[in-house]
């Protein structure tokens, strides 16, 4: 027992370490790519002047963001008693910052516009009314001093970006973001806004609590956290994507058109091809090479390589190809030591490959090497990248066998491995930790290499409606952690594709998701600022830790107590006679007055984040696990998985069951009531074991109805947690949490479809939404991230709820993410207008204007 124990207070001690400043953080300016209105203000000053005596001294970090047409601007404005105003403005033309004191320039500093794009540059302004002087200096870089008639005993307003003091406004602003804004007065420390917030229109000074109002705010820290979807085709075949990271443009590969997205103007082309090819071959990749500036597509298959002319928008070689390829998500890069593209491993044909083949760009020659060093395993769906040079290539992960027979013991792997291009071989760096729960990666990561990082997306395969987390590694240690949230993915095997690329100089990473169905391939492309943060850390919480010695101390007392109480409990339980009892459930309407009505509300076990032992999930996608926490629902044919949802179903929802004869009626309509009898034991009997796997649960027949029974807390049903919750009058704010962590799985058995199970789908789709709708305060948005958690539940039961729609866009405005709600608006109103045939009930402006 004592080993849980320790393993818990190392992940606490884990947590603990980790340092919640290293997170991005900061405030985003809307410049002059905005409608002045739409502009970034921040008033430190919102509530009453400041009262500063002596010598004052205001301090910041600025960076400029990249891409962007007109830099000039006034960064701060400082007006003192008598209206003396003093400004920072950067002045584009001649690179450099103005200092402004009334109505001339004390001074001018020019600043490499490299550093201005590339890292945070620290300002300081200081002002001594004593000495009548004025001096600032950036990067400790003094740009002078100048004269300055300010009283000893002053008021000061402070704004950054636009404001609208009367008689002092201004719109003109740099597209800059800022963070770490102190005040000192008289050598002493008075205000500290580190603008490390999330969301909402304040910002709050750590010292003295004072409150900074923010109007059009961009929040840097969400930019870290999540992942946006940035854009959306569907395109025709079996479509390929490639990347230009020097000119950060992606390229999607279909047969009748290139498109092109530009990820620093997020300017999409479509290009028609003048020759187009009437098909590509499912399994074609493409790589976009700098050493020629060309777009390259090949098929490993047959060994053909075509290269994109974009004067003619045409390919130079078209395909000739009769069978599917063999080398699925097969690993591919270029590397300049030899002007080569290298291609290893893949799967097809009930065959993972550990081949590395490399295509010849001068000679335009293949073939097929034969690596030394050590064993690279045959597999698929790892992930690869190579340092700058490109004679170096790192490969993580992936799904394979020994043999490479798919037949033989395939496994999930978690090597490391350098391929070193210049001896052509293999080394086995180190194994990554086995997670709990399995996964695969996506194609392509990025690897940086000047400080020992790798990045990668992980995902499981063990469900269609999966999702992509981004992992951050070490090129010299197996230690690995999660940045970001996830990123929705669609998997079905060789049908499914996802590629992480790095755009330098915007300074974001990019996912980009395939996934290809009858002919067609849906892209969609997401993109997170760099460097990627945690989306929540322990540490985040004020105070958590302001004792955490005492706090691990605490924590072990409590888990060895608890270690005790339920040895204690298991001793006393196996002395005693069990008696099974029904899974308890509040009756519904229809069977007031029930022997199962109880008075007490029932206590919910509370439920894990993805995995639980002993548990059935229903919500989302139906999943069995048993007491070890493995997945055993592959375990379930067709007819056990029907039969078992069947009985769960109607044991829940009635506190009853289901009558045998209406189970045979659906299960075996067809068959004679003696065959139909006969069909129920076999089958009752092979889901026996699969049960008792699970936990001290089994099925029974009482009066006449067939019920799931277990003994009490043995078994975890979100089905039942839900059935609990929403039928209450009300609900504590932990069981909030629950019901909405249910609920975002996903819709009640999403991938199921029986007939007997629509009436049950349709009831609780309106409870779902009914609940989520009025058992949240959305009236006004204080916390956005859980109003797009409900909104975002809400779309899994009604994809067109308007009202969720409302919700939403609402909150990603409070979050600064003006773009990311106007695509969410555009793409309800297109699905929308497909199903109804008319526009819904509000326009955008009409949702989003303030209250």
């Amino acid at each position: 027992m004592l080993k849980p124990v320790i393993a818990i207070l190392l992940i606490i001690v884990g947590l603990h370490t980790y340092d919640a400043r290293a997170q991005p953080y900061g405030l985003q300016f809307s410049s002059h790519e905005v409608i002045p209105e739409k502009r970034t203000s921040l008033d430190l000053t919102a509530n009453g002047p400041l009262q500063l005596a002596d010598e004052t001294e205001i301090a910041f970090d600025l960076i400029f963001q990249p891409h962007k047409a007109i830099y000039f601007g006034y960064v701060m404005r400082l007006i003192t008693t008598g209206n003396q105003h003093i400004d920072i403005v950067y002045n584009q033309r001649s690179a450099s910052f103005n200092f402004v004191n009334g109505e001339q320039i004390s001074g001018t500093l020019p600043v490499d516009t490299a550093m201005l794009l590339n890292g945070w540059n620290h300002f300081v302004l200081r002002i001594n009314p004593v000495k009548k002087k004025l001096f600032y200096s950036i990067n400790n870089s003094l740009a002078g001093n100048g004269p300055l008639a300010v009283k000893p005993a002053s008021e000061y307003r402070l704004y950054f970006g636009s404001n609208s003091y009367e008689g002092f406004q201004t719109t003109d602003i740099p597209p800059a973001c800022i963070k770490d804004i102190r005040i000192w007065n008289d050598g002493k420390s008075r205000l500290f806004f580190p603008l490390s917030e999330s969301d909402g229109l304040t910002a709050t000074d750590k010292q003295e609590k004072r409150k900074a109002v923010v109007k059009n705010p961009v929040w840097i820290k969400p930019r870290h956290q999540i992942w946006e979807n940035v854009y959306s085709v569907n395109t025709k075949a079996t479509a390929s994507i490639a990347f230009d990271k020097k000119r950060e443009v992606l390229y999607i590969v279909s047969a009748d058109s290139l498109y092109t997205l530009n990820l620093t103007n997020m300017v999409v082309q479509t290009i028609g091809f003048n020759i187009k090819r009437d098909s590509i071959p499912p399994g074609n990749q493409s790589i976009y090479i700098p050493l020629t500036d060309s777009l390259y597509n090949f098929y490993i298959d047959s060994k053909q390589v075509s290269r994109y002319d974009t004067g003619s928008k045409r390919w130079n070689h078209h395909f000739n190809f009769k069978d599917l390829t063999v080398y699925w998500q097969a690993n591919k890069f270029f590397s300049a030591f030899d002007t080569s593209l290298y291609i290893i491993g893949g799967y097809g044909q009930l065959q993972y490959k550990n081949q590395v083949q490399r295509y010849h760009l001068n000679s335009q020659q293949w073939e097929t090497l034969q690596p030394t060093g050590d064993f690279f395993m045959p597999r698929y769906m790892a992930s690869a990248g190579t340092n700058d040079a490109g004679d170096t290539a790192y490969l993580v992960g992936g799904y394979g066998s020994t043999t490479g027979d798919q037949t033989i013991n395939p496994r999930f792997t978690y090597d490391f491995t350098r391929f070193d291009v210049r001896s052509k071989s293999f080394h086995t760096l180190f194994q990554l930790k086995e997670p709990s729960r399995q996964f695969c990666f996506a194609n392509q990561m990025v690897v940086d290499a000047p400080t020992n990082t790798w990045y990668a997306l992980v995902y499981p395969t063990d469900r269609f409606n999966a999702a992509l987390q981004l992992i951050q590694g070490s090129l010299t240690s197996p230690a690995y952690n999660q940045l970001g949230d996830s990123i929705p993915y669609s998997y079905y095997d060789i049908a499914s594709y996802a590629d992480l690329y790095y755009c330098q100089s915007s300074r974001k990473l990019v996912a980009v998701t395939l996934y290809t169905a009858n002919n067609r391939t849906d892209v969609k492309v997401f993109s997170i600022d760099f460097p990627p943060g945690a989306v929540t850390t322990i540490a985040n919480q004020p105070g958590l830790f302001s004792n955490w010695k005492l706090y691990v101390l605490t924590i072990a007392g409590l888990l060895l107590a608890a270690a005790g109480l339920a040895v204690v409990r298991r001793k006393k339980a196996i002395r005693q006679k069990r008696t099974p009892t029904i899974i308890p459930s509040p009756a519904p309407a229809i069977a007031t007055g029930s022997a199962l009505q109880r008075e007490e509300p029932v206590a919910l076990p509370e439920p894990g984040p993805l995995v639980k032992a002993s548990a059935i999930y229903l919500f989302g996608n139906f999943e069995v696990y048993d007491s070890t926490a493995h997945d055993v629902t592959t375990q379930l044919t067709p007819l056990l998985k029907e039969l078992l949802i069947l009985i769960v179903t109607h044991t829940i929802r009635t506190g009853k069951g289901i009558p045998q004869e209406k189970l045979f009626e659906i299960l075996w309509r067809d068959k004679q009531q003696k065959d139909a009898k006969n069909n129920y034991s076999v089958n009752i009997a092979k889901l026996k074991p699969i049960l008792e796997s699970i936990g001290a649960c089994h099925i029974e027949k009482v009066n006449g109805k067939i019920q799931l029974v277990a003994e009490e807390n043995a078994l975890y049903l979100d089905y039942l947690a839900f059935n609990t919750i929403v039928r209450k009058s009300g609900c504590s704010p932990a069981e909030k949490q629950t019901l909405l962590t249910i609920l975002e799985r996903g819709s009640f058995l999403n991938e199921v479809n029986y007939t007997w199970l629509d009436d049950i789908k349709s009831e609780v789709s309106g409870l779902a939404i009914d609940w989520l709708l009025t058992n949240f305060n959305t009236n006004t948005i204080t916390d956005s991230g859980s109003i797009i958690r409900i909104a975002n539940a809400v779309f899994q039961f009604d994809q067109l709820n308007e009202t969720a729609l409302e919700y939403k866009c609402k909150a990603l405005i409070a979050q600064g993410r003006y773009g990311l709600a106007l695509e969410t608006f555009q793409k309800f109103e297109k699905e929308y207008e497909h199903s109804y045939g008319e526009k819904p009930g509000k326009t955008f402006n009409e949702i989003t204007e303030r209250q």
